[in-house]
């Protein structure tokens, strides 16, 4: 299995393991994945229109591993509507947002040959253009494992490939960030607290939710939100979940509900209200 060092701020990073070939007429090889060694992190830059500036990434295999041949390059990114699904472009497609930065980047090797043990620096080159106007900029910087077609066997079998993407963040002075909370829904199983990006750059946000019952019968209880990324464009607001403790630990009940959000400003955010939370005729929630 690919292992992946390093955080990944604002759910910026994906893996895709793809099937090369099936197995059809011969019994299948035994299969596994490339193990890349690399950080992660999502890649931060400050610029004004017409500066240069470059940063390194750097990838390693290890020296158990086989040869490999990776390719590297820059794509537009977006977040679905209900906030569970990204979508990876081409640079400068239609559909990509306007604020997608993909077409600034370079990168250098485009691709390589890894050989066991190496380590192998990529150079990212970000040129902000002439006139840009000020805001947060984004685009995806993905990496790639391709086939070696030398060093392929005869017959069928089963191949995986390795893929993966991290951010490239680029703010345009000055940002302004500026964030709500649009709406609380509280469900059987888990809360979903929707965020509407107001400023003209990415933002991270990341908070909790206590319940704590009108009554004053049992301890508040804390739901902690995870950290995601909510954009301006294409789609403004995005629905951040987090589950629900069992139905013993938080009861069916009234309940008085605050919601605390940290999306990077110098003050937080949030709202409060009383609601209902019914349980105990729930529907056993599908994984998705």
């Amino acid at each position: 299995m690919t292992q992946l060092l390093g955080a990944v701020p604002m759910a910026m990073s994906r893996i895709v393991w793809g099937a090369l070939l099936l197995a059809l007429l011969h019994p299948a090889k035994s299969a596994s994945a490339l193990d890349l060694h690399c950080s992660l992190a999502s890649i931060k830059i400050e610029a004004r229109p017409g500066q240069y500036i470059t940063r390194t990434f750097r990838v390693g295999l290890p020296a158990y591993e086989k040869p490999a041949h990776i390719r590297a390059h820059a794509e537009d990114y977006w977040i679905s509507e209900d906030g569970r699904q990204s979508f990876y472009r081409e640079p400068g497609g239609p559909d990509a947002p306007k604020r997608s930065c993909a077409t600034w980047v370079k990168v250098n090797p485009v691709e390589a040959a890894l050989q066991p043990g190496d380590d192998l620096t990529i150079k990212i080159s970000v040129a902000v253009p002439e006139g840009t106007a000020p805001g947060g900029y984004w685009c995806a910087f993905t990496m790639d494992e391709v086939p070696d077609p030398l060093a392929e066997q005869p017959g069928t079998g089963l191949r995986f490939l390795a893929s993966f993407s991290t951010g490239i963040f680029v703010s345009v002075p000055p940002v302004a960030r500026a964030a709500v909370i649009a709406g609380v829904e509280v469900g059987p199983y888990e809360v979903v607290v929707r965020v509407r990006n107001d400023g003209n750059g990415p933002i991270g946000a990341q908070g909790h939710v206590e319940f704590a019952p009108v009554d004053g019968s049992r301890r508040p209880i804390i739901i902690v939100v995870p950290r995601e990324g909510v954009f301006p464009e294409p789609i403004r607001t995005r629905p951040l979940h987090a589950l629900l403790p069992n139905a013993q630990a938080l009861p069916s009940g009234r309940y008085r509900v605050r919601v605390v959000m940290d999306v990077g400003l110098d003050h937080y955010v949030g709202v409060e209200k009383e609601l209902d939370l019914k349980r105990d005729s729930a529907p056993v929630p599908t994984k998705k």
